[in-house]
């Protein structure tokens, strides 16, 4: 089941306060919130449910199966969405991406224009749809992206924190 996706911003190289009153960086080290703000900056989504270690958790399991030889990288070739997922789920992840993109599935993440449709995300290159480069879902891990530099950048970076092992999580 789909019920949570943060929102990646295109990023600007500074690293902003995304996660309101829950924990610090939403549960994300320094190092990883260093790693990352040149790759995607995070959206805030207004709710509670996003700060307290669930981006995290998300990140680190996507990190783990990236460092046990176990991610695939694909794409939804009928929208051209390219996406990172564990060995084994490309189907599903496609199936829950192609639902988004219908309309037929919804999560706690689509509820009005400032939280846009992931379709009108996808296709309207106007703010605030334009600001958005990818899409990180949390409860199955798994990312998929709008802005091919950020889905390369994301892919180095994953490269990296599996190389030298690094700490996603406070």
């Amino acid at each position: 089941m789909t019920t949570l996706i943060q929102r990646l911003k295109n990023p600007d190289g500074q690293i902003h306060h995304a996660f309101g009153g829950g924990i610090k960086n939403g549960g994300l080290s320094n190092e990883a919130m260093e790693g990352i703000k040149n790759v995607w900056a995070f959206d805030y989504m207004g709710n509670s449910r996003f700060e307290y270690g669930k981006v995290a958790e998300a990140l680190t399991k996507i990190k783990d199966y990236s460092q046990a030889g176990r991610v695939f990288f694909g794409e939804v070739d009928s929208i051209e969405v390219p996406y990172i997922c564990e060995k084994g789920e490309e189907d599903e992840v496609k199936g829950r991406i192609l639902q988004l993109y219908d309309r037929k599935l919804r999560s706690s993440e689509i509820l009005t224009v400032e939280n846009p449709f992931f379709r009108e995300a996808m296709t309207v290159d106007k703010a605030p749809y334009n600001q958005f480069g990818g899409w990180l879902e949390l409860d199955n891990g798994f990312m998929f992206f709008k802005n091919k530099k950020m889905y390369n950048d994301t892919i180095c970076t994953l490269l990296l924190m599996s190389i030298f092992n690094d700490k996603i999580a406070n």
